[in-house]
Formats: structure tokens, C-alpha cells, sequence
């Protein structure tokens, strides 16, 4: 029970202490083996706000297969638990769960909250200054807020390297954009004239059109009176 429970909320057979792999998790002969754990998402909780309620409502299921053939793929559902709903079934689906997990607070690495076999044993009995300094860092979960920590330093140094590099670029990308911005300024200009001359040359020629126009039917008039005489 305490395995399959580590298993859908995303720990691992290693880390529960019943083999190396997942798929040792799968009975024998079978080809799957699925997991579902129900989480309470009320408001009576104790915990604070739900977990999104909208889309959860007040009960959450998570779905989790592990598949003997990789290639078949194994994976996570987040259900509605009250109605059965998929809310998500690809794309980041263990990313969301991590995040409703940490917003309810649960842990499966941390050993205050699921303490197996293996790892209890070597607390009682086998325990060292090392092993036992290990458990309080993981237990009060300093280990997390050290590589947390860590990963914003990374994240830090390279969000510093990108910036000097874009300042060293930025005068040579200034110098080309106003470049770009008098050939456009240019190029408008030009074209604005050429508009314009376009503009009055069709307008003469209408000029003209109408006075031919105009004299064409006054000649017509004019043969016609002499006709007539």
C-alpha cells in the first residue's frame, strides 16, 4: 500500500524500497499496472485555499501506469475525483502535480512523511553522524531549499552572462537600427515624391483629356452648324 501510494505521487520503486525499476512494480504476467490515489481538495481542509477547485473540484484523483514495454508509454492522469474528468493527461502533467503536491505540502522524499523499510532500519540500527545529519536535512527539508538554491545561483550566473553579452551587442544592434531607420526614412521620402509627381502627371493628363474632349465637340457642333447653313 505505502509503495503504490509513493508511486502516484510521483516517487519511484528505488525510492520505496521494492526494486530498481518501475516496472518491478508489475505483477507477474502482466503487462501494466495502474495506480489511483484520491486527495481531499475541500475547503475544510485545514490546509488553506483548494487546490484550483474549478477544475478539481473537492476531490482530486491521480491516475499513475507504468507499462512493462517502454515503448507503450506510462504516464499521468489528473482526474475530477467527484465526476471522473480528465483535467490533464499529457504535455506537463508532472509538473502540475508536483505543484499540487508542494501546495498541499506532501513529500514523498521526506522520511517524517514516508519512512520505508530500508530506511528505518538504517535509522534504528545502522545510523551514523553522516546518515543521521542526511535525515535531518531531508526531514526539515533543507536538502530541497539547498538545491533549490543552488538552481537560482545557475540561473543567476547565466541570466548575467546573457545580459553582458547583450550589452556588448547593443551598440552595434543600435547603430544597425538607425541605419535601418534612415534607409526607411529614406525610402518613404522617395517614394512619397514619386507618388506625387505619379500624381500630377496622371492629373495634366486629365486636363488635357477634357479639353480634347472639349474641343472635339466643339468641333463636332460647328461642322454641324455649317451643315445645316
Amino acid at each position: 500500500m505505502l509503495s503504490a501510494i509513493v508511486f502516484a505521487l510521483g516517487g519511484s520503486a528505488k525510492h520505496s524500497g521494492r526494486g530498481a525499476s518501475n516496472k518491478e512494480l508489475i505483477r507477474n504476467g502482466a503487462s501494466s499496472a495502474v495506480v489511483e490515489v484520491l486527495l481531499w481538495n475541500g475547503d475544510d481542509t485545514g490546509r488553506g485555499d483548494p487546490y484550483k477547485p474549478e477544475a478539481y473540484g473537492r476531490m482530486i484523483a491521480i491516475e499513475r501506469t507504468v507499462m512493462a514495454n517502454a515503448s507503450a508509454g506510462s504516464g499521468y492522469k489528473l482526474k475530477n475525483g467527484e465526476t471522473g474528468r480528465n483535467v490533464m493527461d499529457r504535455g506537463r502533467v508532472k509538473e502540475e502535480l508536483d505543484r499540487m503536491l508542494q501546495a498541499f505540502d506532501i513529500s514523498v522524499q521526506n522520511p517524517l512523511v514516508i519512512l520505508n523499510q530500508d530506511e528505518a532500519k538504517t535509522f534504528l540500527f545502522k545510523s551514523t553522524p553522516e546518515s543521521l545529519y542526511e535525515f535531518f536535512m531531508r526531514a526539515t527539508r533543507l536538502e530541497d531549499c539547498q538545491v533549490r538554491y543552488n538552481e537560482a545561483i545557475e540561473h543567476f550566473e547565466s541570466a548575467k552572462t546573457i545580459l553582458k553579452e547583450k550589452e556588448e551587442e547593443y551598440p552595434r544592434l543600435r547603430k544597425a537600427a538607425d541605419k535601418a531607420r534612415k534607409q526607411l526614412e529614406l525610402a518613404c521620402n522617395v517614394g512619397n515624391n514619386q507618388l506625387l509627381q505619379r500624381r500630377k502627371d496622371k492629373y495634366a493628363e486629365f486636363l488635357w483629356a477634357v479639353v480634347k474632349e472639349k474641343r472635339d465637340v466643339s468641333m463636332l457642333f460647328c461642322k454641324f452648324n455649317f451643315g445645316r447653313w
